[in-house]
């Protein structure tokens, strides 16, 4: 994700082939830490929002606030580049909230390309179809490489044109499920291609599970707002 390494040394000769494979093992590992140390206020911010629920509910006018930290806190423990979160409606059939992790690179071309009011209809759609298939049989939806030739990934020219210039190889769409309701999706997104074992997937299914719960939090909060809202009106 945009990370440059340059090692700079007194070698006439160049490097040796124990330098070279020194510096390839090193190199992922200063990354996560060049992500932690750029990224810490923004995601010490998203954490606090996180840690104290009532805080968030009244800094966001929509949902999509509380979800980004929601996202955002799912990203860091996983450790995948992004996290995308889709609600939709009691029909399944319309996303109605979308949200996606905060990081360094939020504010540029290509991650705005993937944002709520930058989502192609497609994408939506997509989306949707997803979350019905997810909720008939409650399974997560893997793609180990998207560009693989074997791959059953469907996408419009939007979405694959987000998805070639972040670099995103791996997708992992997993059902958000409370008291055995399907409220939409969150999908795991990497740079990097992703077997999905059995141990990955039920780390990842239960984070989601911890996930749904404040969730479905924010989705009381919502409707409790627009009681409110219809009370104050009738009142008036």
């Amino acid at each position: 994700n945009s990370e440059l390494l340059v090692a700079r040394g007194p070698w006439p000769a160049g490097l040796s082939e124990a330098q070279t494979q020194f510096l390839s093992a090193a190199r992922p590992m200063l990354a996560r830490i060049a992500t932690a140390v750029l990224d810490r206020d923004r995601q010490r911010a998203q954490f606090r929002a996180l840690a104290d629920l009532s805080a968030a509910f009244s800094q966001a006018e929509t949902m999509e606030g509380v979800l980004a930290s929601v996202a955002t806190a799912l990203a860091r423990t996983s450790g995948f580049e992004w996290v995308t979160i889709n609600l939709v409606d009691d029909s399944l059939q319309v996303i109605i909230d979308h949200a996606g992790n905060v990081n360094r690179f939020s504010g540029t071309d290509t991650a705005l390309m993937s944002s709520g009011e930058r989502m192609s209809g497609q994408a939506k759609k997509q989306a949707a179809v997803t979350i019905q298939r997810m909720a008939a049989t409650r399974l997560p939806v893997l793609h180990r490489d998207i560009f693989a030739a074997d791959s059953t990934m469907e996408m419009d020219d939007s979405t694959h044109t987000y998805y070639q210039r972040a670099h995103i190889l791996a997708i992992g769409t997993f059902p958000i499920v409370f008291r055995d309701s399907v409220m939409g999706s969150v999908t795991f997104l990497s740079s990097r291609r992703h077997e999905f074992d059995d141990e990955e997937t039920k780390f990842l299914t239960d984070l989601v599970s911890q996930a749904s719960v404040t969730i479905e939090g924010l989705r009381l909060y919502r409707e409790l707002r627009k009681a409110e809202e219809r009370l104050r009106t009738v009142a008036t």
